[in-house]
């Protein structure tokens, strides 16, 4: 081969050896653009989705919040549309489902007789009804009792204050971790609350 048919196949070679280069470098860029644009697409989408969800999330809390409001609505109103005043049903349901809901060893309960509030708490057609409810409990944690106060202070109708609340711890955690293991019902704290309840009373 002649030096020039050399360089003839040099720069032929030459050539299709930057075309595939340059092929190779567009392909890619191009490659590229659409990954972003599909990451960018993959993105939004995903915002998307969790807009919808929050917004799920947020009509399913509503409808909790609904759903629990009307119930209470229709405990105090069972009997009829006036005030009732104090009604043990409605203090009973609200118990009995706390205690199932934390599984308590013992639960001690005692509610005063309701009362009409005088001085300022009556009026000629409607009065204040007022109970003291006492609580014994045992319980597996603290916890559990500081989420119990906290739900039952937002169940009751009405006016319902905690006035007071004692825990006492009975035994260790290592020490219950044996009859848990055997499935048994167990305790470590106990504790004392006290609570008062107020509810509208027609007189008339």
């Amino acid at each position: 081969m002649t030096q020039q048919k050399l360089k003839i196949v040099i720069t032929i070679k030459s050539i299709i050896l930057i075309a595939i280069i340059g092929g190779f470098v567009f392909s890619n860029h191009k490659f590229s653009k659409v990954k972003s644009k599909e990451s960018r697409a993959e993105k939004s989408l995903k915002s998307e989705v969790y807009n919808y969800q929050s917004k799920i999330d947020s009509f399913n809390a509503k409808t909790k919040d609904i759903s629990e409001a009307l119930k209470r609505w229709d405990d105090l109103t069972s009997d009829d549309s006036s005030f009732n005043g104090i009604k043990i049903s409605v203090a009973k349901n609200i118990l009995d489902r706390l205690k199932e809901k934390y599984e308590f060893k013992d639960f001690d309960i005692k509610m005063s007789k309701p009362t009409l509030l005088e001085d300022e708490y009556k009026r000629e057609v409607i009065g204040t009804e007022a109970s003291t409810i006492k609580m014994g409990i045992r319980s597996y944690s603290d916890i559990d009792v500081m989420s119990f106060i906290y739900e039952l202070s937002n169940s009751f109708p009405g006016y319902f204050k905690v006035n007071s609340y004692f825990i006492k711890l009975e035994r260790e955690i290592d020490e219950i971790l044996v009859p848990l293991s055997n499935e048994e019902v167990v305790s470590s704290v106990y504790t004392e609350i006290e609570c008062d309840w107020r509810e509208l009373k027609e007189l008339k």
